[in-house]
Protein backbone atom coordinates (compact mmCIF):
# COMPACT_ATOMS: atom_id res chain seq x y z
CA UNK A 1 0.00 0.00 0.00
CA UNK A 2 2.98 2.33 0.63
CA UNK A 3 4.12 1.95 -2.97
CA UNK A 4 0.58 2.53 -4.21
CA UNK A 5 0.24 5.63 -2.09
CA UNK A 6 3.50 6.99 -3.44
CA UNK A 7 2.28 6.34 -6.95
CA UNK A 8 -0.95 8.15 -6.20
CA UNK A 9 0.91 11.13 -4.81
CA UNK A 10 3.08 11.28 -7.92
CA UNK A 11 0.08 11.09 -10.21
CA UNK A 12 -1.78 13.66 -8.15
CA UNK A 13 1.17 16.04 -8.31
CA UNK A 14 1.62 15.49 -12.04
CA UNK A 15 -2.05 16.11 -12.75
CA UNK A 16 -2.09 19.19 -10.52
CA UNK A 17 0.98 20.64 -12.23
CA UNK A 18 -0.49 19.88 -15.64
CA UNK A 19 -3.70 21.71 -14.73
CA UNK A 20 -1.66 24.59 -13.38
CA UNK A 21 -0.22 25.18 -16.85
CA UNK A 22 -3.33 27.25 -17.36
CA UNK A 23 -3.35 30.23 -15.03
CA UNK A 24 -5.51 33.32 -14.71
CA UNK A 25 -2.75 35.49 -16.18
CA UNK A 26 -2.36 33.23 -19.22
CA UNK A 27 -6.12 33.19 -19.76
CA UNK A 28 -6.25 37.00 -19.68
CA UNK A 29 -3.38 37.17 -22.17
CA UNK A 30 -5.20 34.82 -24.54
CA UNK A 31 -8.38 36.90 -24.31
CA UNK A 32 -6.30 40.01 -25.04
CA UNK A 33 -5.04 38.33 -28.22
CA UNK A 34 -8.58 37.47 -29.29
CA UNK A 35 -9.83 41.04 -28.91
CA UNK A 36 -6.55 42.84 -29.59
CA UNK A 37 -7.66 44.29 -32.94
CA UNK A 38 -10.98 45.52 -31.50
CA UNK A 39 -9.87 47.97 -28.83
CA UNK A 40 -12.90 50.17 -29.61
CA UNK A 41 -14.94 47.65 -27.60
CA UNK A 42 -13.28 48.99 -24.44
CA UNK A 43 -14.48 52.55 -24.96
CA UNK A 44 -17.35 54.06 -23.02
CA UNK A 45 -20.46 53.59 -25.21
CA UNK A 46 -20.93 56.64 -27.42
CA UNK A 47 -24.33 58.31 -27.19
CA UNK A 48 -26.19 60.02 -29.99
CA UNK A 49 -28.88 62.68 -30.06
CA UNK A 50 -31.52 59.94 -30.32
CA UNK A 51 -30.15 57.17 -28.12
CA UNK A 52 -28.40 57.33 -24.74
CA UNK A 53 -26.94 54.19 -23.20
CA UNK A 54 -25.89 53.87 -19.56
CA UNK A 55 -25.13 50.85 -17.38
CA UNK A 56 -24.19 50.16 -13.75
CA UNK A 57 -22.10 47.27 -15.10
CA UNK A 58 -19.48 49.60 -16.56
CA UNK A 59 -16.47 50.15 -14.31
CA UNK A 60 -13.07 51.79 -14.74
CA UNK A 61 -11.32 48.69 -16.05
CA UNK A 62 -9.44 49.11 -19.31
CA UNK A 63 -8.74 45.37 -19.70
CA UNK A 64 -10.69 42.91 -21.79
CA UNK A 65 -11.00 40.50 -18.88
CA UNK A 66 -10.23 39.81 -15.25
CA UNK A 67 -9.55 36.18 -14.37
CA UNK A 68 -9.02 34.23 -11.17
CA UNK A 69 -7.70 30.72 -10.43
CA UNK A 70 -9.10 28.53 -7.66
CA UNK A 71 -8.72 24.93 -6.53
CA UNK A 72 -11.62 23.49 -4.58
CA UNK A 73 -13.73 20.44 -3.80
CA UNK A 74 -10.72 18.43 -2.66
CA UNK A 75 -11.71 14.89 -1.70
CA UNK A 76 -8.63 12.86 -0.57
CA UNK A 77 -10.10 9.49 0.45
CA UNK A 78 -8.25 6.19 0.86
CA UNK A 79 -8.93 4.80 -2.61
CA UNK A 80 -10.35 7.85 -4.38
CA UNK A 81 -9.19 11.43 -4.77
CA UNK A 82 -10.83 14.26 -6.65
CA UNK A 83 -10.49 18.03 -6.96
CA UNK A 84 -11.66 20.91 -9.13
CA UNK A 85 -9.29 23.38 -10.74
CA UNK A 86 -11.03 26.45 -12.14
CA UNK A 87 -9.97 29.50 -14.11
CA UNK A 88 -12.90 31.91 -14.00
CA UNK A 89 -12.93 35.01 -16.18
CA UNK A 90 -15.10 38.11 -16.23
CA UNK A 91 -15.18 39.79 -19.62
CA UNK A 92 -15.31 43.57 -19.64
CA UNK A 93 -19.05 44.46 -19.85
CA UNK A 94 -18.19 47.18 -22.35
CA UNK A 95 -17.72 44.42 -24.94
CA UNK A 96 -21.36 43.39 -24.92
CA UNK A 97 -22.71 46.92 -24.36
CA UNK A 98 -20.72 48.36 -27.27
CA UNK A 99 -21.91 45.49 -29.45
CA UNK A 100 -25.49 46.41 -28.57
CA UNK A 101 -24.77 50.10 -29.15
CA UNK A 102 -23.36 49.35 -32.59
CA UNK A 103 -26.48 47.46 -33.61
CA UNK A 104 -28.73 50.23 -32.30
CA UNK A 105 -26.91 52.88 -34.32
CA UNK A 106 -27.14 50.81 -37.52
CA UNK A 107 -30.87 50.08 -37.17
CA UNK A 108 -32.74 52.18 -39.70
CA UNK A 109 -36.14 50.78 -38.59
CA UNK A 110 -35.40 52.02 -35.06
CA UNK A 111 -34.41 55.46 -36.31
CA UNK A 112 -37.64 55.66 -38.34
CA UNK A 113 -39.66 54.44 -35.35
CA UNK A 114 -38.23 57.09 -33.05
CA UNK A 115 -39.09 59.82 -35.56
CA UNK A 116 -37.16 62.44 -33.62
CA UNK A 117 -38.09 61.15 -30.18
CA UNK A 118 -35.32 60.34 -27.68
CA UNK A 119 -34.56 56.95 -26.16
CA UNK A 120 -32.70 56.30 -22.91
CA UNK A 121 -31.44 52.75 -22.28
CA UNK A 122 -30.03 51.31 -19.07
CA UNK A 123 -28.33 47.92 -19.48
CA UNK A 124 -28.78 46.18 -16.13
CA UNK A 125 -27.61 42.69 -17.03
CA UNK A 126 -25.51 41.20 -19.81
CA UNK A 127 -23.51 37.96 -20.18
CA UNK A 128 -19.89 38.43 -19.16
CA UNK A 129 -18.57 35.47 -17.14
CA UNK A 130 -17.16 32.12 -18.15
CA UNK A 131 -14.81 29.51 -16.70
CA UNK A 132 -12.56 26.66 -17.74
CA UNK A 133 -13.16 23.91 -15.19
CA UNK A 134 -10.96 20.83 -14.75
CA UNK A 135 -12.57 18.12 -12.62
CA UNK A 136 -9.82 15.62 -11.83
CA UNK A 137 -10.28 12.10 -10.43
CA UNK A 138 -7.81 9.55 -9.15
CA UNK A 139 -8.52 5.96 -8.09
CA UNK A 140 -5.90 3.56 -6.79
CA UNK A 141 -6.14 -0.08 -5.83
CA UNK A 142 -2.87 -1.93 -6.43
CA UNK A 143 -2.41 0.37 -9.42
CA UNK A 144 -3.36 4.02 -9.67
CA UNK A 145 -5.14 5.63 -12.58
CA UNK A 146 -6.79 8.99 -13.07
CA UNK A 147 -8.79 11.03 -15.51
CA UNK A 148 -9.92 14.62 -16.03
CA UNK A 149 -13.10 16.16 -17.38
CA UNK A 150 -12.42 19.65 -18.67
CA UNK A 151 -15.26 21.95 -19.70
CA UNK A 152 -15.62 25.56 -20.67
CA UNK A 153 -18.78 27.11 -19.24
CA UNK A 154 -20.51 30.40 -19.92
CA UNK A 155 -22.91 31.88 -17.40
CA UNK A 156 -26.62 31.82 -18.20
CA UNK A 157 -27.06 35.59 -17.89
CA UNK A 158 -29.75 37.48 -19.76
CA UNK A 159 -29.61 40.76 -21.60
CA UNK A 160 -31.86 42.94 -19.47
CA UNK A 161 -32.47 46.57 -20.47
CA UNK A 162 -34.78 49.27 -19.10
CA UNK A 163 -35.86 51.97 -21.50
CA UNK A 164 -37.48 55.40 -21.38
CA UNK A 165 -38.95 57.14 -24.40
CA UNK A 166 -39.05 60.96 -24.49
CA UNK A 167 -40.57 63.63 -26.69
CA UNK A 168 -38.36 66.61 -25.95
CA UNK A 169 -38.33 66.59 -22.12
CA UNK A 170 -41.65 64.77 -21.75
CA UNK A 171 -41.50 61.10 -20.77
CA UNK A 172 -43.84 59.14 -23.03
CA UNK A 173 -43.23 55.54 -22.05
CA UNK A 174 -41.08 53.30 -19.88
CA UNK A 175 -40.51 49.57 -19.93
CA UNK A 176 -38.01 46.75 -19.73
CA UNK A 177 -36.96 44.01 -22.10
CA UNK A 178 -35.21 40.74 -21.26
CA UNK A 179 -33.53 38.58 -23.85
CA UNK A 180 -32.55 35.14 -22.47
CA UNK A 181 -29.00 33.97 -23.02
CA UNK A 182 -28.17 30.52 -24.38
CA UNK A 183 -26.30 28.34 -21.92
CA UNK A 184 -22.89 27.48 -23.32
CA UNK A 185 -21.04 24.48 -21.94
CA UNK A 186 -18.82 22.11 -23.84
CA UNK A 187 -16.17 19.56 -23.08
CA UNK A 188 -12.58 20.10 -24.09
CA UNK A 189 -11.19 17.08 -25.90
CA UNK A 190 -7.95 15.37 -24.94
CA UNK A 191 -6.16 16.80 -27.96
CA UNK A 192 -7.80 20.25 -27.86
CA UNK A 193 -5.72 23.00 -26.31
CA UNK A 194 -7.26 25.43 -23.86
CA UNK A 195 -6.26 28.25 -26.21
CA UNK A 196 -8.30 26.76 -29.04
CA UNK A 197 -11.22 26.10 -26.70
CA UNK A 198 -11.08 29.69 -25.44
CA UNK A 199 -10.94 31.08 -28.97
CA UNK A 200 -13.93 28.97 -30.05
CA UNK A 201 -15.87 30.00 -26.96
CA UNK A 202 -15.24 33.72 -27.47
CA UNK A 203 -16.28 33.52 -31.11
CA UNK A 204 -19.53 31.90 -29.99
CA UNK A 205 -19.89 34.49 -27.23
CA UNK A 206 -19.58 37.32 -29.75
CA UNK A 207 -22.15 35.64 -32.01
CA UNK A 208 -24.53 35.19 -29.08
CA UNK A 209 -24.23 38.85 -28.05
CA UNK A 210 -24.90 39.92 -31.61
CA UNK A 211 -27.97 37.68 -31.81
CA UNK A 212 -29.27 38.92 -28.45
CA UNK A 213 -28.72 42.55 -29.50
CA UNK A 214 -30.75 42.05 -32.68
CA UNK A 215 -33.49 40.27 -30.71
CA UNK A 216 -33.58 43.21 -28.29
CA UNK A 217 -34.05 45.69 -31.14
CA UNK A 218 -36.87 43.57 -32.57
CA UNK A 219 -38.63 43.53 -29.20
CA UNK A 220 -38.02 47.24 -28.70
CA UNK A 221 -39.56 48.13 -32.05
CA UNK A 222 -42.73 46.27 -31.04
CA UNK A 223 -43.01 48.21 -27.78
CA UNK A 224 -42.33 51.73 -29.02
Amino acid sequence: MILTTRTAVILFSFSFLFSSCLTARKLDRQIDKEYGDRTALLQIPQNTDLITITSPLIDQSDHFSTSKTTTSKMLPLVFYWSWEYKNASKLNPRISINTLAGQLKKSLPLRDKLAGRRLELNVEESPANFAIVDKAHLIFFLYAFGWDKVTIQGEAANLHVRYKLYQADTELKTGQITIPAPVTMRGIGMFTSWKTATSDFLQQYDANIMTMSKAFITSLLKEL
